[in-house]
């Protein structure tokens, strides 16, 4: 089966599209998890996450017409993260961009260590 999974001994993942967004979108439900799983009530503000179904070729019909909605301006966003890759190691980079100059560095409390 092509859309079947299989999680290994030591915890990998083998499936199809897992070092896309599906690995990036498991470390963001992981977090949130282990977030309330501290006993933590709420964030200091609220969490979206929103998947569309084209980002592989360009977005346009599913997040170019969305950004453009009233639901996603009633969102208040403040900022966002687009996908990001698989890590082999524990340490996980976050991109503003495929190919922007501009870099954003964060420390997230879940993590025990923090690398720039």
């Amino acid at each position: 089966d092509p859309y079947s999974a299989h999680k290994d001994e030591q915890g990998r993942i083998y499936a199809r599209g897992s070092q896309d967004m599906k690995c990036v979108g498991s470390q963001y439900f992981e977090a949130i998890r282990r977030h309330f799983g501290r006993g933590k009530r709420q964030f200091r503000r609220t969490v979206h996450i929103v998947w569309c179904p084209d980002e592989e070729i360009g977005s346009g019909d599913g997040m170019g017409k969305f950004v453009e909605s009233d639901e996603f301006r009633k969102l208040n966003l403040g900022f966002a993260l687009d996908e990001g890759l698989a890590s082999e190691n524990g340490v996980y980079k976050v991109y503003y961009g495929e190919r922007c100059p501009w870099f954003t560095f964060l420390c997230i409390s879940i993590i025990t260590k923090c690398e720039t």
